[in-house]
């Protein structure tokens, strides 16, 4: 089947958003998409937490688990997360606290200082409680990055405060390659 067989089928059949990031934004992914995503292991901050692992201070309040479930390479990077509020305070879409998804892009090689791309997506609702779960999708077309092989890192951030990864909580890495 042919990316644009594929596409179509994903979005008139399947009820999932397609969406360009470096022209639409972000979408929310509906709960019929959840049953495409499947967890390819634990992640290390999800290994810790199993073998008991406390974080603390202000890691304790902003903590998350990202999980990548899926990621084709096509002339289209997807990437599905599966996120969990695993830190003691509750995420808010709305000042004080402008909790999103984060993504950002690096060039695999040279300067790690600024990315090529650095993505958002709002949550899926107004509060996401201690323990809940969700899940994103970021789709990144190919043609959207120079020519090379790129970094993709995806953390929670607390809008003009902080990454959650500042503050000890693990992000999530994938690589993608440009053509």
């Amino acid at each position: 089947m042919s990316l644009s067989e594929r596409t179509q089928y994903c979005t008139t059949e399947l009820g999932i958003p397609i969406v360009d990031f470096t022209r639409d934004g972000n979408p929310i992914v509906p709960e019929l998409a959840l049953r495409f995503c499947k967890p390819v292991g634990k992640s290390e901050q999800e290994a810790s937490r199993a073998q008991g692992a406390k974080p603390s201070g202000k890691s304790r309040e902003y903590s998350a688990g990202l999980h990548v479930c899926d990621t084709p390479q096509t002339e289209y990077a997807k990437f599905v997360l599966r996120i969990t509020n695993y830190g003691e305070r509750e995420w808010r879409k709305k000042i004080p606290d402008w909790i999103r998804v984060g993504c950002r892009i690096f060039p695999e090689t040279g300067s790690r200082g600024s990315p090529v791309l650095e993505l958002r997506e709002d949550l899926p609702k107004d509060t996401i409680g201690k323990g809940e779960s969700f899940y994103s999708m970021f789709l990144i077309e190919n043609e959207s990055l120079p020519r090379g092989t790129y970094q993709v890192k995806f953390d929670m951030v607390d809008e003009h405060k902080f990454w959650f990864e500042d503050l000890g909580s693990l992000p999530a890495f994938e690589h993608v390659q440009s053509y």
